[in-house]
């Protein structure tokens, strides 16, 4: 295996030729193809010649990917048969198919030009398909899932071109775009995952070639479109200087796109730019955005008729969306306006309930937090696990708590390799009938375990009470009002809807008071799973008859994400986290709607649905271009659609200037300033939670890793005098 594995590592400018040969010829065939667009481009005069460079240059560059294909198949160490005859009859189909796509074969049987594309387009299917047939990093779900899409709208677009001959009509080029891009980049994923090493250079090496390939794509799709635009009606033709402008764009594109597939291992260092994080994720969100919106503006250009519906199901799903969400301010608002029930006296005998700390790299957090939890929680036990890859002091820090305080405090260290896994080995060390579980940056006074205990002894079927989640700092910096207002809104509107009208709660990870025997019922976290939380509320409801209190009133005090990239990255992992879990969960909670109830299944379902909706609610595109594209669009009365508007825009407002200047734990003037900063910053959540869905679906359909890391936080204030009740930073 290991000499397996050593011999992967090897890129195909090496060992068969020179490294200076292979990029010299690889580059050579990018030349040469691009002229050949070019010259297909510039007219009639130049087409012939333009066609037999494009010809030359792109079969050079796809017999370097078949060749690299063929050279990985010999060096891996397997005697399975499968890998070798694909990549053969890939191989023999990609050769028969140029051949006959050239018109090779004239003498011996007159092939129109439609079927010559359809057997062009088919021969690139099938050598894109060697790579993916040992490619086993991706799991199958998600490679057959890429393969369907990406496949399905390729053999669709040679439909139409059959069915439109002699020219390929709109419909066919855009699902040839759509389609041939998905393939690309699946190919690219698995070519560079199963070859490419993972030293630094050789990840910043394939972030540098694949943000070319997501870059060519991009502007191949949208020159597809912008060819369909310019020919409103008919068969697509290279007549007007316009359609020839934008082909030449788009095959440019194509080539482009190509030769990533058959890379050389190094990357020239005028590359260095394009290897960002924020070059990546903006080029991750663009291709999802327009792969989705290509694929159904193609649609609706080959079957007009089905806008309509497809257009009335998009309206009735926004619709459903925003009502939830005014329904969502109008139970805040009837809370907000319930009397306040006195708070309970924090005096606690009895050590009922164990906190739980679990952190790793996170010793700024817990230098604010630690002590003044245990001072404020006297005298209940605490047991803190510090994950054992932390490096940054975190264990050193929980040791000196422990050390000041032996009686109460205990630290036990975590190896699970996540916070699930830790929290899992450790449970059984609880020795009370609840653990109060937090994270590293919380900060929770006596009442919160009383006002917990108080819901548990009252209703025993309730297994976990979970707490609202607050900023300490919510405007220190533009970056913690921006995010501090969506918590405001998601903590004390979002929760609290699900809680009292859906009747779905769910667990969030921390801030919230577990009763001892809930994790062993359903054989507690699963420490594969990026939003283990969330997995567990799932298994609870399906699996057990516990249920899950939310009660706003319990307040734990947390630090919001110190800067913009660790607060993508939270995101992306939620996102990720909670896509993991709809995959799982959203068909046996549709099929346990008998048990769970209708409220609750809509509930869950409605949840894990918005987790994924942002592939259906970016189509608005696709929505609007038909209007110019298709002759006959549906069209709307005035009155009508002024009436959608004014229901469905001004909601997101409403929510968040409520959330932020309603919310009774963190109390903020009504400034002019601030009131447009909420309204703006309302609807940016918006565009911020598609970029994050985006991007994390790339992310997943790519293979990249799903790793647990630590969120950076702001830099918290310490302070020596917190003791008591009331707890604040």
């Amino acid at each position: 295996m290991s000499s397996s594995v050593s011999r992967l590592e090897s890129w195909p400018d090496r060992n068969v030729v020179p490294r200076w040969l292979y990029i010299s010829v690889w580059a050579l065939a990018i030349a040469i193809a691009v002229s050949g667009i070019i010259g297909v481009g510039l007219g009639p005069d130049t087409r012939l010649v333009g066609y037999a460079l494009l010809a030359i240059g792109g079969g050079v560059l796809a017999i370097f990917s078949l060749s690299t294909e063929v050279r990985m198949t010999l060096m891996r160490d397997t005697e399975e048969w499968l890998p070798f005859a694909v990549t053969a009859v890939g191989g023999f189909s990609f050769v028969v198919g140029v051949a006959f796509a050239a018109d090779v074969f004239t003498s011996v049987v007159d092939v129109p030009l439609s079927v010559r594309l359809m057997v062009l387009a088919t021969a690139f299917q099938a050598l894109l398909l060697t790579v993916d047939i040992s490619f086993v990093r991706l799991s199958l779900r998600v490679r057959v899932v890429v393969l369907v899409l990406s496949h399905g709208a390729i053999f669709a677009g040679s439909l139409f071109t059959v069915l439109g001959e002699p020219i390929v009509p709109r419909a066919g080029l855009l699902l040839y775009a759509s389609g041939f891009a998905s393939l690309l980049l699946h190919t690219f994923w698995a070519r560079t995952l199963s070859s490419m090493t993972d030293t630094v250079d050789g990840k910043l090496d394939r972030q540098r070639w694949e943000t070319l390939l997501l870059g060519a794509i991009v502007v191949g799709i949208l020159g597809a479109t912008l060819i369909v635009l310019s020919a409103p009606s008919g068969a697509l033709t290279l007549q007007s200087p316009v359609s020839r402008f934008f082909v030449t764009i788009t095959g440019t594109a194509a080539i482009v796109a190509l030769a990533m597939i058959s890379a050389p291992q190094s990357s020239p260092s005028t590359l260095r730019w394009v290897a960002g994080p924020t070059m990546a994720v903006t080029l991750h969100v663009m291709v999802v955005f327009i792969i989705v919106n290509g694929i159904v503006l193609s649609v609706f250009v080959a079957i007009p008729w089905l806008f309509a519906p497809v257009f009335v199901g998009f309206i009735t799903l926004l619709l459903v969306g925003v009502a939830l969400n005014y329904a969502m301010l109008v139970n805040v608002w009837r809370r907000d306006r319930k009397d306040s029930h006195s708070e309970p006296t924090p005096i606690l005998e009895d050590r009922e309930v164990t906190v739980v700390v679990s952190a790793m790299n996170d010793v700024n957090a817990l230098s604010a937090s630690l002590r003044n939890n245990v001072a404020a929680l006297s005298p209940l036990p605490f047991l803190l696990v510090p994950a054992a890859r932390s490096t940054d002091g975190t264990t050193e820090l929980m040791r000196a708590v422990q050390d000041d305080y032996p009686d109460r405090v205990r630290v036990v260290e975590g190896t699970g390799g996540s916070k699930g896994g830790d929290l899992n080995e450790v449970w059984d060390l609880v020795e009370t009938p609840y653990a109060l579980v937090l994270d590293a940056d919380e900060v929770v006074g006596l009442s919160f375990v009383t006002q917990a205990l108080r819901v548990l002894s009252a209703r025993p079927d309730v297994g976990i009470v979970q707490g609202r989640k607050s900023a300490m700092y919510p405007d220190t910096s533009l970056l913690s009002w921006f995010t501090s207002m969506e918590r405001q809104h998601s903590t004390w509107i979002d929760q609290s809807f699900s809680d009292d009208i859906l009747a779905a709660a769910h667990f969030a990870g921390s801030a919230a008071v577990i009763r001892r025997e809930v994790l062993p019922a359903v054989d507690g976290f699963n420490p594969k799973m990026l939003t283990e939380d969330i997995d567990l509320t799932t298994r609870l409801y399906l699996e057990t008859d516990w249920d899950i209190e939310y009660v706003p009133e319990m307040v734990a005090k947390e630090l919001l994400p110190g800067t913009w990239m660790s607060l993508l990255q939270q995101r992306e992992r939620w996102s990720r986290g909670w896509a993991q879990v709809a995959a799982r969960r959203i068909g046996p909670v549709f099929r346990s709607w008998r048990s769970l109830g209708v409220r609750r299944t809509f509930g869950l379902s409605w949840l894990l649905f918005l987790a994924v909706s942002a592939p259906l609610f970016t189509i608005f595109p696709a929505l609007t271009l038909p209007t110019i594209v298709l002759e006959n669009p549906l069209g709307l009365s005035p009155a009508v659609a002024l009436g959608l508007a004014m229901f469905l825009l001004p909601e997101r407002a409403i929510s968040f200037l409520y959330a932020v200047f309603r919310d009774p734990e963190i109390q903020m003037s009504m400034t002019p300033r601030r009131i447009v900063a909420t309204v703006v910053f309302a609807y940016l959540w918006i565009a911020f939670g598609w970029v994050v869905q985006f991007h994390s679906l790339y992310l997943h359909f790519s293979g990249a890793p799903q790793i647990w890391a630590v969120t950076q936080k702001e830099q918290p204030v310490v302070r020596s005098d917190l003791e008591g009740e009331e707890v604040t930073l």
